[in-house]
């Protein structure tokens, strides 16, 4: 390797840095100010798949389901989500339209849709979670008043001077 092919620059022990020049000054990526414009790794697959995500998530499946129809992993879908608004912003609005479909067969009286399986489409693959309000009234024996005891940790703690 000759000198032209280093990096050149000082090294905290004195010696000049061997590594190969990458950057325009001259340096290679330890030694230089300047900003890397090739980032490495694979390029993203998100420009070749949006649009089967968005038609997937406009549907009634998972979020797993929905990577899966665009080839990617769910950690992948939810990197693009955060990467990429405009994205983000259409995929929200497919899986409500998707949602609001499903629940207004759901209701449809003349639509021959099974209730409980939509209702269980609606909890798995888009988070609906049934909830209920109950009120109870408890009595003890007899109708009679409950007793409840509420036990206290008291925790004293000391501290020894030492002087």
């Amino acid at each position: 390797m000759t000198e032209d092919e280093e990096c050149g620059a000082l090294k905290n022990d004195g010696e000049r840095c061997e590594y190969t020049p990458k950057y325009p000054d001259g340096r290679c990526g330890i030694h230089t100010d300047e900003t890397d414009t090739d980032p490495g790794g694979r390029p993203s697959k998100f420009e070749a798949v949006k649009d089967d995500l968005l038609e997937a998530a406009d549907g009634p499946l998972n979020l797993k389901q929905v990577a899966n129809r665009g080839g990617i992993a769910r950690s992948t879908l939810y990197d693009y989500l955060d990467e990429h608004e405009e994205f983000s912003d259409s995929f929200k609005r497919a899986r409500g339209t998707a949602a609001d479909r499903l629940v207004s067969r759901a209701l449809d009286p003349t639509d021959e849709i099974d209730t409980t399986f939509a209702r269980f489409l609606l909890e798995r693959s888009f988070k609906f979670i049934k909830t209920e309000k109950q009120e109870v009234e408890l009595s003890g024996q007899g109708g009679g008043p409950i007793e409840v005891a509420i036990n206290e940790t008291v925790v004293e703690t000391t501290y020894e001077d030492d002087t």
